[in-house]
């Protein structure tokens, strides 16, 4: 559940975030272009960051249902090498989104 949670988030995060790049829009006369055009980067740095979230929880989601079954260990949904390299590939698009984080 934690996971569709974080997915719904991120999913009205973006809305939330294009809802604001198109008010910088409208709001242009107010502030310099310049701002204008810094206030839309930030936008929408935080929008890619919302997306590799959405990323994350995808590659996340099938390794989590398959350890919520029952007999995961013994009679497993999945192969164990579908599983690591999903998880592995989640911790590389982790790694990339924790450096575009720290990009200015």
């Amino acid at each position: 559940t934690y996971i569709v949670a974080d997915l719904l988030g991120c999913f009205l995060k973006i809305r939330e975030l294009r809802s604001r790049s198109e008010a910088v829009g409208r709001e242009g006369g107010k502030m310099s272009e310049g701002e204008v055009q810094e206030k839309r980067c930030q936008l929408e740095k935080q929008i890619g960051q919302q997306r590799l979230q959405i990323l994350r929880c995808g590659l996340f989601m099938l390794p989590a249902v398959h350890w919520s079954l029952p007999k995961w260990e013994r009679d497993p949904w999945l192969s164990e090498n579908v599983v690591n390299g999903l998880m592995f590939a989640e911790s590389v698009v982790c790694f990339y989104q924790s450096l575009k984080g720290m990009q200015k």
